[in-house]
């Protein structure tokens, strides 16, 4: 499982990009986070492919739909670009307490961003 901080700051863009998106096709999504990146400094590296629990297809409308919608999108190297900051990921703990407001008002259930975690490790190894 990947850390909100990591994930907020995966890039998309350039050779060197941490979240690396097809060309074209259906191929798996692939994440690579260096050692320096991470907690207990190992390299993390995966592929998401399209399966059952619907990551891949969330991905793809995430991409196609909302992301086009941040003012920064179109410069940013980022998969979640900041939304006032032009170069700058999306702040984690911005994306915590809306994402926990929106478990609460829309889906009914008291959550942290932490919970999905177990979920989306699950959902990838399938």
């Amino acid at each position: 499982p990947l850390r909100r901080r990591n994930v907020m700051a995966l890039t998309c863009v350039g050779e060197d990009a941490q979240f690396r998106i097809p060309k074209k096709g259906k191929k798996p999504f692939k994440v690579f986070l260096p050692a320096a990146v991470t907690k207990n400094n190992a390299v993390i590296e995966f592929p998401i492919a399209r399966n059952k629990y619907g990551a891949y297809d969330t991905i793809c409308w995430y991409l196609e739909v909302i992301r086009p919608l941040f003012a920064h999108a179109d410069t940013s190297p980022f998969l979640f670009p900041a939304v006032r900051t032009p170069g700058r990921s999306l702040n984690a703990d911005f994306f915590a307490a809306h994402f926990s407001q929106v478990m609460r008002a829309v889906v009914g259930l008291p959550s942290v961003s932490t919970i999905p975690r177990p979920l989306c490790a699950s959902s990838t190894a399938g």
